[in-house]
């Protein structure tokens, strides 16, 4: 099963959230979804009931840059307690990550909402495995990721301005996109990888 920390305001209302949840459905994997702290803080207590083979932190409309976390926030005590679980962050969620392990988070000149390829810059990658060197993929953010925190490498950049795109620590088992993944078929192959690979670690 898979965890899905959702970061939206309101999940009947967002967009590409719901998007990740049928892409999910049509590979035909088990998740749990967790919009609100006390979801999150039943899971960690209720740990043994569960087989978790990974977790995903999803987008969202919060920006970094304009304060830090709650220490209550609750994709960072799923960083804070799933410390041998494959963990994937998607935009909002990458950048969290990115934060939570020491990263440098700054906001953009002009918010990015568009369709825009990355290059590809490590072919032992998780995420993109088996794939040419660029992919056409959807962004919509405020933030980048300025610096990436230790034990990180970056695995994929904007091919026009050189933004991280993807970050990746197999130490640490987490793994993290700036674009969405699920906004584009072209894109969706991100997620699968992440599920296979978290599938196959016993």
């Amino acid at each position: 099963m898979f965890l899905i920390i959702d970061n939206t305001k309101n999940l009947s209302k967002a967009y590409m959230t719901p998007l990740l949840l049928n892409v999910l459905d049509k590979l035909y994997v088990k998740y749990k979804v967790l919009s609100k702290l006390k979801d999150v803080v039943d899971i960690i207590e209720n740990e043994k009931k569960y087989k978790i083979d990974g977790i995903i932190i999803s987008g969202g409309p919060f920006c970094l840059s304009e304060g830090p976390p709650s220490q209550n926030n609750k994709s960072l005590k799923v960083l804070e307690h799933f410390t041998e679980t494959p963990i994937l962050g998607i935009c909002f969620g990458f950048q969290l990550m990115a934060y939570y392990y020491g990263g440098k988070i700054e906001r953009m000149d002009k918010e990015k909402t568009n369709v825009s390829t990355v290059n590809i810059k490590r072919s032992d990658s998780v995420l993109f495995r088996n794939n040419t060197d660029k992919v056409v993929v959807y962004q919509s953010h405020k933030d980048y990721v300025a610096e990436i925190p230790d034990k990180f490498i970056i695995t994929s950049v904007d091919k026009y301005d050189g933004t991280v795109q993807s970050i990746e620590s197999n130490e640490l088992l987490r793994y993290s996109v700036q674009f969405h993944p699920e906004g584009l078929e072209h894109s969706v192959f991100v997620l699968k990888n992440f599920v296979d690979f978290s599938c196959s670690i016993i």
